[in-house]
């Protein structure tokens, strides 16, 4: 009996045992294999959606929006191309109409041409398309200095019978506040201005105008022997500016410049040859002398 009963019992084991193994090695393996499939599949097709966005965005981008915006630019830059100056150009017609009127050269091309002559006898500047045409009326005022400049302190140096109207101040287009109302300024406005635009408020409104308004004093003067050219720094609070004349033009004038430099800067001379190197305003004031042809 106990000789059955051991038999029996490592035989059950053995069987059981082998059964109870299987299943679960098979069952291990089965779970192995579909956790480790699910998890590659799902890296997989990330990394493979990813890459293909990525190409499929930039192949439309490439086909698309870079063309579209190609275009879009070229239409901003050719858009003069619609232009024509009409009687403002009238000096290249009367160089093309000489030979037709006055020399009597027979060209094909003149039957044409007559009518584009036409239109800068009688109209200003235009803009031409395939399918509309802007025209533009005479001005009723062009005004220009000696130089032949657009120019007027007063008043509009252009202007069209509409109201509506282009200033100038010697060739530089300003506003009509710049020149007519220079009390409407704040210092902080006219510190904001382009330096042309403060060049010509000083030159329009006088310069005293300009340092009262500023709240500014002239600390330094200096006259750089190299040129012959002079300098004032002034100072209002912690804003320093340096106001130099310009060479002369060719008209005689040498136009005032009031321009903002830093605020540790001690004297005119430094301050000028901060503006024309790459010094820092300590070295400035240190060694202020320019030496011409090798920092200006």
């Amino acid at each position: 009996d106990d000789a059955t009963y051991a038999a029996t019992r490592a035989a059950t084991y053995a069987a059981t045992d082998a059964a109870t193994r299987a299943a679960t090695r098979a069952a291990t393996d089965a779970a192995t294999d579909d956790a480790t499939y699910a998890a590659t599949r799902a890296a997989t097709d990330a990394a493979t959606d990813d890459a293909t966005d990525d190409a499929t965005y930039a192949a439309t981008r490439a086909a698309t929006y870079d063309r579209v915006v190609r275009f879009l630019l070229d239409c901003v830059r050719y858009w003069y191309r619609m232009k024509n100056g009409g009687n403002q150009w009238a000096g290249w017609c009367s160089f093309l109409s000489f030979f037709d009127r006055v020399v009597g050269l027979d060209l094909p091309t003149y039957p044409a041409w007559r009518h584009y002559e036409q239109a800068a006898i009688h109209g200003g500047p235009r803009y031409l398309h395939a399918r509309f045409a802007i025209v533009s009326d005479f001005p009723i005022t062009i005004q220009r200095d000696d130089r032949a400049r657009p120019h007027c302190a007063g008043a509009p140096a252009i202007a069209w019978q509409d109201g509506w109207a282009q200033w100038y101040w010697h060739g530089t287009r300003a506003t009509e506040r710049l020149l007519t109302r220079p009390e409407s300024y704040t210092a902080d406005e006219y510190r904001s201005l382009p330096t042309e635009h403060r060049r010509v408020f000083g030159e329009r409104h006088g310069w005293a105008l300009v340092t009262e308004m500023l709240g500014a004093t002239v600390v330094d003067e200096w006259t750089d022997p190299g040129t012959g050219l002079g300098y004032a720094l002034l100072v209002a609070g912690q804003n320093r500016w340096l106001r130099k004349r310009s060479p002369k033009l060719q008209d005689g004038t040498s136009p005032d410049y009031l321009e903002p430099v830093h605020e540790d800067l001690r004297t005119a001379q430094a301050a000028r040859k901060w503006q024309a190197t790459a010094w820092t305003p300590a070295e400035c004031e240190r060694d202020p002398e320019l030496h011409y042809g090798v920092e200006a």
